[in-house]
């Protein structure tokens, strides 16, 4: 069983308030990065604004961690970030 599990818009979001490190740092859980996370953060744009180099810092503190999601997993994730209505941000 899995922690919590953040979406792109999530890591961009914890990236840009300063304190997104110490926020995921205070929970309690594991908390995951799907790879298609990581690849859609593995951009020219992604590296310049820093949102690429905010991943790779949690994911080498051990803040965060790399997952593949099963295919029942990645249905509902799917479900949930792409969804009408969606959860949005």
């Amino acid at each position: 069983e899995r922690g919590l599990i953040i979406d792109t818009s999530v890591v961009i979001n914890l990236h840009w308030c300063t304190y997104g490190a110490e926020i995921l740092s205070a929970i309690a859980n594991e908390v995951a990065v799907p790879e298609i996370v990581a690849a859609e953060l593995d951009n020219e744009r992604s590296r310049r604004t820093g949102e690429h180099g905010f991943l790779e810092r949690l994911i080498a503190a051990g803040t965060v961690e790399i997952v593949n999601l099963t295919e029942a997993e990645y249905k509902v994730y799917e479900e949930l970030v792409s969804g009408s209505p969606s959860l949005d941000d």
